[in-house]
């Protein structure tokens, strides 16, 4: 985990693998040990209410990307939609009485980034891929390495990089504007993004 700081203000960013359920006792760990003022999870705001509802109930894949994502992640242990990860922060967040915000993009905007960057060309090619995956061998030995090889092949295609490059910038920028509200704020990044973040957060927010 590793965090960015400016005046009294520390950004904490604990990276997160979405649909791994030993990830709920990391994220437990993380609030105890951070005492956060606030948690910042990388969802929409649509997606915050969605699983705000759902408790524990469960849910099927949603897409072939989903389905193939899931079933590649339980090589390294049991895997559950909604994201426990995400769950136990919601959950947390209640009993402690802190403040949990969405850090990513809403609807709207995503929708709009996503026609300002990816073109009639990279959805023809993602949705070729697409059909692949779900006999696709992955080639990672641990959880972490298969997100990042996972995330690096369904957008390899330069409209969907930079789109998820849009993401990280965007997420980063409502990270900093937490902590212009709380002292101590906690972020729960999906892995694949959390680099990306924490380089925009060094920029926003300097050591």
């Amino acid at each position: 985990m590793d965090s960015v700081g400016r005046g009294g203000s520390r950004i904490f960013v604990l990276p997160v693998i979405r649909g791994l359920v030993s990830e709920a006792e990391e994220v437990e760990r993380a609030i105890e040990e951070t005492k956060p003022d606030a948690l910042g999870i990388c969802v929409s705001k649509e997606e915050l209410r969605t699983l705000g509802t759902l408790g524990n109930q469960e849910a099927e894949p949603s897409s072939a990307h989903e389905e193939a994502y899931m079933k590649g992640l339980q090589k390294f242990g049991d895997v559950r939609k909604p994201p426990p990860c995400y769950s136990e922060c919601i959950a947390v967040a209640r009993r402690l009485r802190v403040p949990c915000m969405a850090v990513d993009m809403n609807e709207h905007l995503y929708t709009e980034a996503y026609c300002n960057f990816v073109s009639v060309v990279d959805v023809m090619k993602q949705t070729r891929d697409s059909r692949a995956l779900l006999g696709k061998e992955f080639k990672a030995q641990s959880p972490g390495d298969f997100v990042l090889e996972f995330d690096s092949y369904v957008n390899r295609h330069r409209g969907f990089e930079r789109l998820e490059q849009e993401r990280e910038r965007y997420i980063a920028l409502r990270l900093s504007k937490m902590a212009g509200k709380w002292s101590r704020v906690l972020s729960l990044i999906e892995v694949e993004r959390a680099d990306g973040v924490l380089k925009h957060l060094e920029l926003l927010l300097p050591l």
